[in-house]
């Protein structure tokens, strides 16, 4: 393929609709949607949870299910339509010229074969002539490419021993391995650390650049589409309600939906009050109102709105189209302009800073063993080393950090679901790693976790109301006063009485991560730890998760432990902050002074990986050398993480 053919788009989609039969009748969650990807471009496709995003991807690859759904519509790829062509033929495209990087890899790779036999085998099924060797020499190159540390090491092991973050790699490499001419990402980064999003991203720019590849990358992170996208497509209710270049769509939306999510992000420059989120719920594919779907949460609609349905049409002297009545009407906004900085952290007055602490942690550490195929009878690196803190009440306390920081082992830690090495750890005064198995079922009351994946950590056959209340049982509090605080919870996280007659499959993933929220509350803990418990979810359903956290907190004076990697999301609502890096705390203060004045390599780095709503490119970005700090002297070391032909 050559760069003379860059204006040509390499897929062209026309009125693409996907009905699919259920119990309840038939419903649409892909309704005519128009969109053309152009070579060498990114073309972003946003919207919340149920927009219909992931349907519509599904559908241009031909991995819809063939029993009960029905697609409609043109999909020309490269000037073929791909429903003329043979289920040979498609195959024969996809992975070769058509690859897609899926959300969940836990569930696209396969759990008995190692990754690096997965990696190489979908370079072998396109290229028949390539030996063992050059199609392992090919992977191990690709997964290094995309952050794997010891690829050597990581081509022997199964999906399970890697973390969320490495799997996704994994994924990425397996789909950039055979360097295609289409790239669908549906939300690629989403477990992905900032600096290994940054890595990830400039690799995949990188490819595209020299390729001429298109891509469609469907995610919730507004910040990424602001930096990597080219034109963006903004999904509500399986419509495109506006579509046009990304930095005019960004700073001035002409749809109020545009506009509400761009409103509920959270700001890195400055601390800015929560994002209130969107309010009402979105529309899903079986209740539709008539006339706009969005007109019951907008708050421009008019009766106009509620009567006649939009169309999706051209705006004057503007290279974008809106579907909406008084797209002309709508002023410009900037994200939160209104709003007012609430100024220095630091200045403001923070009563929890003087009161005892109510978990401390010192010199906590834990060590795994080393890996079973390196055959080395020496103790593994410290996953946790030497960690020391303090948490006090009604204050939250940010970790951040990149995947295999530690982070996540040092919340199992504290609550010993998995033993400390050596090192304390007290709630109140009382040590828990030297508590017995009893007082510990005990200490745990006061302790509970939220963890990141809330339908792997939630029994899809119980109901809503048996997994709330299981905790109860320790408490003997009896049958009546059990449903009632149960009832209580369902309806403080947002949730009704009637809701917990259900199972986890019949809820939303923020839905289900507000289960578990009221699970983890229900026993009233005085610490609840988070592990990533916004990561899978988007922004407006992210804005309204944080406030309910925030507004139990001031209800209940809970102390937060929030793992997170999301730095914006820091910014907002820790009040102060941990960083680490391999296993070590690097950097500890006020969540202000952190932000404001980092005093660490590695802190900045993070920093510098940051993509902005404003389209301003992260300092990491445009390195032409990551940097990789090390963790003992704090400076820059030379190695490599990523292999990219620098373009001539």
């Amino acid at each position: 393929m050559t760069l003379t053919s860059l204006d040509e788009p390499i897929l062209r989609l026309r009125q693409i609709s996907v009905h699919i039969a259920t119990p309840y009748g038939v419903v649409c969650p892909v309704d005519h949607v128009d969109l053309t990807i152009p070579r060498g471009q990114t073309v972003a496709v946003v919207g919340e949870s149920g927009s219909g995003k992931s349907t519509l991807a599904g559908s241009i690859m031909g991995l819809l299910p063939s029993t009960g759904f029905r697609v409609g519509g043109q999909f020309e790829f490269d000037g073929r339509d791909l429903r003329t062509l043979s289920e040979r033929e498609r195959s024969q495209l996809r992975g070769s010229r058509m690859a897609m990087i899926f959300q969940d890899p836990a569930t696209s790779l396969n759990p008995m074969q190692r990754v690096g036999k997965q990696v190489a085998e979908a370079f072998r099924i396109h290229h028949a002539d390539a030996s063992k060797a050059e199609s392992k020499r090919r992977a191990l190159d690709l997964l290094e490419a995309v952050g794997i540390t010891s690829p050597e090491e990581r081509y022997r092991s199964y999906p399970h021993e890697l973390s969320g973050g490495m799997r996704q790699r994994v994924m990425l490499a397996m789909a950039l391995i055979n360097e295609p001419d289409l790239i669908i990402a549906d939300e690629p980064t989403t477990a992905l650390d900032v600096t290994i999003q940054a890595q990830v991203l400039r690799l995949m720019n990188s490819l595209q650049r020299r390729m001429g590849m298109g891509m469609l990358f469907i995610t919730h992170n507004l910040g990424v589409v602001a930096t990597t996208a080219d034109r963006v497509a903004v999904m509500y209710a399986g419509q495109i309600v506006e579509e046009g270049p990304v930095k005019q769509v960004l700073s001035a939306p002409r749809h109020p939906y545009t506009r509400a999510l761009i409103e509920a992000v959270p700001r890195m420059d400055a601390r800015y009050p929560l994002p209130a989120g969107l309010s009402g719920a979105a529309v899903g594919a079986r209740n539709r109102p008539d006339g706009c779907r969005f007109h019951p949460r907008c708050p421009f609609a008019t009766k106009t709105c509620s009567a006649e349905i939009p169309v999706l049409r051209a705006l004057p002297d503007e290279q974008r189209e809106v579907r909406c009545h008084w797209a002309e009407m709508i002023e410009e906004c900037h994200p939160v302009a209104e709003s007012q900085p609430l100024g220095s952290v630091a200045s403001e007055p923070k009563g929890h800073r003087d009161l005892q602490p109510l978990l401390t942690v010192k010199s906590l550490s834990h060590t795994y063993p080393s890996h079973r195929l390196t055959k080395s009878k020496k103790p593994g690196r410290p996953a946790v080393d030497t960690v020391t803190f303090d948490l006090s009440p009604s204050s939250t306390l940010g970790v951040v950090g990149e995947s295999g920081s530690g982070k996540t082992t040092l919340a199992r830690s504290i609550v010993r679901l998995v033993e400390p090495t050596e090192g304390s750890v007290q709630i109140a005064g009382v040590d828990i790693l030297s508590a017995s198995r009893r007082s510990l079922r005990a200490l745990r009351q006061d302790m509970q976790f939220v963890f990141q994946d809330p339908f792997e950590s939630l029994d899809p056959l119980w109901s809503v109301e048996s997994i709330v209340r299981e905790p109860l049982k320790r408490l003997a509090l009896g049958a009546k006063e059990e449903r009632r605080r149960v009832n209580e919870m369902l309806e403080k996280v947002g949730l009704s009485a009637q809701d917990g007659r259900r199972r986890p499959h019949a809820f939303s993933g923020g839905e289900r991560q507000r289960i578990s929220l009221a699970r983890a509350l229900v026993v009233r803990p005085r610490v609840l730890i988070l592990d990533e418990p916004t990561a899978s979810l988007d922004v407006s359903i992210q804005a309204k998760m944080i406030q309910l956290l925030r507004d139990i907190q001031d209800e209940e004076s809970i102390a937060y432990l929030f793992i997170t990697h999301d730095l914006s999301l820091m910014r907002q609502l820790a009040d102060d902050l941990v960083v680490m890096h391999h296993g070590r705390i690097v950097e500890h203060g006020s969540a202000a002074a952190v932000f404001d004045a980092p005093q660490h390599p590695y802190t900045k780095q993070l920093l510098d990986a940051v993509p902005s709503l404003h389209g301003a490119t992260p300092a990491l970005w445009v390195q032409k050398k990551p940097r990789d700090i090390d963790q003992h002297t704090g400076r820059s070391t030379a190695r490599h993480n990523l292999n990219v032909q620098q373009e001539r």
